[in-house]
């Protein structure tokens, strides 16, 4: 297996890389898409207006929030995540292919020798 490998093709591919402690799972492409929609609902008239207050708030300690009505980034944020995809569907081959692949990045992997006496290092 190489390096990068892709488990599943579409609607959003997701890649599987190898790391030394694990597996990396790369879904680009599914973020791209939440991403969008994020977008898309900011620029709604029903977000339009929250997002411009956002950018005018200005605390003067950021530390010192006293009532969750201060908390108005992680309120557009929660609101935000109900608007967008947040589960990716698997299909089919791609759930055995995505465990499968999954399954062999986790199998010890040798680890690179040291140099042998008398070799660069000497």
């Amino acid at each position: 297996m190489s390096e990068r490998e892709c488990v599943m093709s579409g609607p959003h591919p997701i890649y599987v890389d190898a790391m030394p402690a694990g597996a990396v799972l790369d879904v680009e492409a599914f973020v791209t898409g939440v991403v969008q929609d994020a977008v898309e609902a900011l620029l709604s008239d029903e977000f339009a207006d929250r997002l411009a207050e956002l950018a005018e708030v200005q605390p003067s300690d950021p530390h010192a929030v006293q009532v969750p009505s201060d908390l108005h980034m992680e309120s557009l944020v929660s609101d935000l995540v109900k608007q967008v995809e947040t589960r990716m569907p698997l299909y089919g081959g791609q759930v055995q292919r995505l465990a499968s692949a999954l399954g062999r990045l986790v199998q010890p992997r040798p680890v690179p020798g040291q140099r042998r006496e008398g070799g660069a290092a000497a």
